[in-house]
């Protein structure tokens, strides 16, 4: 069974990467991980922007 993580929005540095909006897996396991990694990014990327406007 194909589990499959789908990015809603993905930001510039993931379009430069070319990380793909749909990515299937074969296992539950890998797309959780995947997911949590993406997610990790994301908030990373995010709080960098914020920090990045607030010191300006």
């Amino acid at each position: 069974m194909s589990h499959h993580v789908v990015l809603e929005k993905r930001c510039l540095c993931a379009m430069k990467a070319a990380v793909e909006q749909i990515r299937s897996f074969e296992t539950k396991p890998e797309a959780e991980e995947h997911a949590y990694e993406w997610g990790m990014h994301s908030t990373a990327i995010s709080a960098a922007n914020t920090a990045s406007i607030l010191s300006k």
